[in-house]
């Protein structure tokens, strides 16, 4: 199994080295969201449609042969219309989704607690996930270790979890309401760590909200809000968790009580 990976987890990176004929940056800042159209086909309603969530940035590039794009930080989703003679493929931390015919997002996250996780969610049609873990990394690997390693096809209403070692989660099932919120301007918590759920918030809007504590960053939540609903979000935390606030002039830290 390890050795059928090998090639097919690298590849991606691979073709990131070659010359594009398209190279484009497209950046979303905090607090807006990114809908961009790319140059990928002749005709508008072939060309694939990319948005992107706040705080990300995603990088383009287009060769004669293949679509690439690297999702360097944040979320982003792609419409990708239906199977041509060029594959498309999305990298973000360690992990290469490809897909035509199908709508799904990934993203990334680059810092905190939550460093190094990418998240895929497909919305229609279906997909495959390839670790780019290194060589060395997967060779290291248990046999049932290795498992983590092994390429993974979804399908719509279906997410998977990416570590930063490369190291492929267990699939699970979702409404399709709760993969879309985001670009509708919600955040839905369903079993989500509390440190996790700081962090949507935060990529929308400076909240000033912290969690140092590794027991408290652990802690389950669930629950609806819109993406600039942090103050209730915080407010509702004691009543809904063994936690306080504890506010030390802009900053308020979510602390065990």
């Amino acid at each position: 199994v390890v050795a059928g990976m090998l090639g097919g987890g690298w590849i991606g990176w691979q073709t990131w080295r070659s010359s594009p004929g398209y190279t484009q940056n497209y950046v979303a800042d905090r607090g807006q969201t990114v809908t961009i159209t790319l140059p990928d086909a002749d005709t508008d309603a072939d060309k694939t449609v990319l948005q992107l969530d706040s705080a990300t940035s995603v990088n383009a590039r287009l060769y004669s042969n293949r679509r690439v794009m690297l999702v360097e930080e944040g979320r982003a989703s792609f419409d990708i219309k239906p199977p041509r003679d060029q594959p498309f493929y999305v990298l973000a931390g360690a992990a290469q989704v490809e897909g035509t015919g199908a709508i799904y997002s990934v993203g990334q996250a680059k810092t905190g607690m939550e460093a190094g996780r990418t998240v895929i969610s497909v919305e229609a049609g279906t997909v495959t996930v390839t670790s780019t873990a290194s060589p060395e990394m997967m060779a290291s690997s248990s046999q049932d270790a290795g498992q983590d390693y092994a390429p993974r096809e979804l399908s719509a209403g279906q997410r998977l979890t990416a570590d930063d070692k490369g190291r492929l989660g267990t699939t699970v099932t979702l409404p399709a309401s709760e993969i879309t919120a985001w670009r509708q301007g919600r955040i839905v918590f369903k079993n989500t760590p509390l440190a996790r759920a700081v962090v949507e918030f935060v990529r929308h809007e400076r909240t000033g909200l912290v969690v140092r504590q590794p027991a408290v960053a652990a802690l389950i939540v669930d629950g609806t809000f819109g993406v600039k609903q942090s103050r209730e979000f915080a407010a509702a935390l004691p009543g809904m968790l063994p936690v306080r606030l504890q506010r030390q002039g802009d900053v308020t830290e979510i602390v065990a009580r």
